[in-house]
């Protein structure tokens, strides 16, 4: 993904990349940087806390734990220390009903890959069904076309879809167990030109 250079009060439209999901039972949760062009904050909360755990690096981890039986959500902030570098997140966690929703990614089009949509992968412990439902936000309702592909890995695409424009979605495919790429992104060279255009999506897995 590509990540926002931070700055000052947000004035410069800088907006961090989110992930939220919710843990059942003890569990150690855990969140990486990898492959970054440029150093990232990491911070790593648990709802309804306003303060995080927070790493700064290339490499970034931050980890926490929980003996709570119960459920309890968490939320993964992203952001660029000194630019707006690329970088990978991994984020383990133990949940009876797995999911994630991603928040404040943009999607841009086709010509600034690192900043269209989502490129994700998820371990699908058993058969089941992978869920994508997702929003687009540019501030007005515009609605905004969309590709959404389900690839097991080393296999061919389970679903490979273009949706007209609209702004929302919600889509389901049906896997056995294993390891698989979801990737959401705008077909269109430029999805709105002079605008900012986001999406916020929720990734659920057997």
């Amino acid at each position: 993904m590509g990540l926002d250079q931070s700055c000052p009060g947000q004035a410069c439209g800088s907006v961090p990349r989110t992930v939220r999901f919710n843990t059942d039972g003890p569990s150690t949760i855990s969140a990486t940087i990898s492959n970054a062009s440029g150093s990232v904050r990491l911070c790593l909360r648990q709802e309804p806390q306003l303060n995080g755990t927070c790493q700064t690096s290339r490499t970034a981890t931050v980890q926490l734990f929980t003996t709570d039986s119960g459920s309890n959500t968490w939320t993964v902030s992203m952001i660029g220390k000194d630019g707006a570098p690329t970088a990978s997140l991994t984020v383990q966690f133990n949940a009876l009903q797995p999911s994630a929703t991603l928040d404040s990614f943009r999607f841009s089009g086709t010509s600034n890959h690192d900043y269209n949509g989502f490129d994700a992968q998820t371990d699908a412990l058993m058969d089941g069904s992978i869920g994508v439902q997702a929003s687009f936000d540019d501030g007005t309702n515009g609605a905004y076309a969309w590709h959404l592909v389900i690839k097991p890995s080393g296999g061919s695409a389970v679903l490979d879809q273009t949706g007209l424009p609209a702004q929302s979605l919600d889509q389901s495919q049906n896997v056995s167990a294993g390891t698989y790429r979801i990737t959401l992104t705008d077909p269109d060279a430029v999805s709105n030109p002079g605008a900012a255009v986001f999406v916020t999506a929720t990734i659920s897995w057997p």
